[in-house]
């Protein structure tokens, strides 16, 4: 009697446990941003948790978009039919404009049949406004018929961040190095954007630290000279800056 009895108590903890998970599988799929970090914020310095920058100002001119992928991830069974999902952009939250500062290259937002992943395209734009403001524009996920929502903020140490917003900075403003007069000067010249944007598309960087040997330099000047001799013959103006200013190095 005392094995009977023990095998229903089992049969009736296994009947549980089923029916526990059972039901784990019919609460609603939930979808949120499955933000990868080594993607999304490492290779663009600045960022952090939720807050992607994209800086236009280290780039070549020639760099006028920046595409991030967006990885939305849903939880639950898969399910053999594809199914929407609410992306919007926040007004409140947003000063860039779509057309001008990012595009979207989504036609729809749909989780394909068999999946629980897929990808948003967001294109940022390196919009001439930006030369003189930052903007930034904020993306949200939205309940809708086929998902709820997922983790509101998961922003651990791990690779991934797991939330329902984020917010895309972007910018292409140039600043004076501090060192300019007191180093770079000697070197590359009186200081302008225009010299300042030419100097980063030919070296491929925009800090030259004090310490930097006077033989590097004088190397750098010479790429400069000879980038900006081939500049003015294939073009019908020599290069000036923002003041009318032939540039010379």
């Amino acid at each position: 009697m005392k094995k009977f009895g023990l095998y229903i108590a089992l049969a009736l903890s296994v009947s549980s446990c089923k029916q526990e998970a059972l039901l784990s599988y019919d609460e609603q799929p939930r979808v949120y941003f499955n933000l990868h970090r080594d993607e999304l914020m490492t290779p663009r310095p600045g960022s952090f948790a939720t807050n992607i920058l994209v800086d236009f100002a280290p780039k070549h001119s020639d760099v006028v978009t920046d595409t991030l992928l967006i990885r939305v991830q849903a939880s639950g069974p898969l399910a053999s039919v594809e199914r929407s999902f609410d992306f919007k952009v926040l007004p409140a939250k947003s000063d860039a404009v779509e057309g001008i500062d990012y595009k979207i290259l989504n036609e729809k937002y749909l989780m394909p049949a068999g999946k629980n992943d897929t990808i948003v395209r967001l294109v940022m734009l390196r919009s001439d406004g930006l030369k003189k403001k930052q903007v930034q524009a904020s993306f949200r996920l939205t309940a809708n018929e086929h998902f709820e929502l997922g983790p509101i903020a998961d922003t651990t140490l791990n690779p991934y961040r797991r939330v329902q917003e984020f917010k895309v900075r972007a910018r292409d403003i140039v600043l004076k190095p501090t060192n300019w007069e007191s180093f770079i000067q000697t070197y590359f010249g009186v200081y302008s954007e225009v010299r300042y944007r030419f100097v980063i598309d030919v070296l491929g960087k925009m800090e030259f630290p004090s310490t930097t040997s006077a033989s590097t330099m004088r190397t750098n000047k010479t790429k400069l000279v000879n980038a900006l001799n081939t500049y003015n013959a294939t073009n019908e103006k020599p290069l000036t800056d923002e003041f009318g200013q032939l540039i010379i190095f």
